[in-house]
């Protein structure tokens, strides 16, 4: 679920959060992660529900689906979407390119999708 908060509204929900750990006696160790509910409502019982709940107020503006089945069944994670790093330059053009063997690519796309480089197969057409 990809939602949209209001900076403002965020920071008091975690603000009453913390206070209400705080006051509960609860130790919040210094750089350590506070959670806030997104789908839990607000309530002061249990005390971690404080300050919850505003992924209810505020609905999703998208779903995006972390794993997808392929043709052979099973789960693949999708790579994140990276910028362009350079618009319309062609190989071979004076950008520093290096060719990029086929076992590189296999292992950088392995790297990428968290995957045995074994299990890539990669087919060029021309």
């Amino acid at each position: 679920q990809v939602h949209i908060f209001d900076a403002k509204d965020l920071r008091e929900r975690f603000d009453r959060s913390y206070a209400a750990r705080r006051k509960a006696g609860h130790t919040i160790p210094v750089g350590r992660g506070m959670w806030v509910s997104l789908y839990h409502p607000d309530s002061d019982d249990p005390v971690n529900r404080v300050g919850g709940g505003i992924g209810l107020d505020h609905p999703p503006i998208n779903t995006v689906p972390l794993d997808e089945p392929t043709a052979s069944g099973s789960s693949s994670t999708r790579p994140p979407v990276m910028p362009p790093t350079s618009q319309g330059t062609a190989a071979g053009e004076d950008d520093n390119f290096e060719p990029l063997t086929i076992p590189e690519a296999k292992v950088r796309l392995a790297r990428t999708l968290g995957v045995d480089p074994g299990s890539i197969k990669i087919t060029v057409e021309a």
